[in-house]
């Protein structure tokens, strides 16, 4: 009877010492797949910052040029407004390419 109980006791040792290495094996590859899923994140959440980053950086040169076209457009208008004649070579005061003596803009 005792090495009835004895081969029992045995035997329900290695069914519970089984039963934990399965467990521990369950757990070791649920680690590795989050481990996995997370490294994964972490590439992502890299890429998605570096591309952002750029997309700022287009923006910022993006708003440079189109502040910079503006103060040239303004330099332009200051220059037109100041002149006598307009774009085309003509006098603003009277539109003729050569003044008449009664323009304001005569001699200039």
């Amino acid at each position: 009877f005792k090495k009835n109980k004895k081969a029992k006791m045995e035997a329900e040792t290695a069914r519970i010492e089984a039963e934990q290495d399965r467990i521990e094996q369950e757990k070791l590859a649920e680690q590795k797949k989050q481990e996995e899923i997370n490294r994964q994140e972490e590439e992502e959440r890299r890429k998605f910052k570096e591309a952002m980053d750029a997309q700022r950086e287009l923006d910022k040169i993006e708003e440079e040029k189109a502040r910079k076209e503006k103060i040239e457009e303004m330099k332009k208008k200051d220059k037109q407004m100041r002149s006598t004649k307009s774009a085309g070579g003509k006098c603003q005061a009277c539109g003729l390419k050569k003044c008449k003596k009664s323009c304001m803009f005569f001699g200039s």
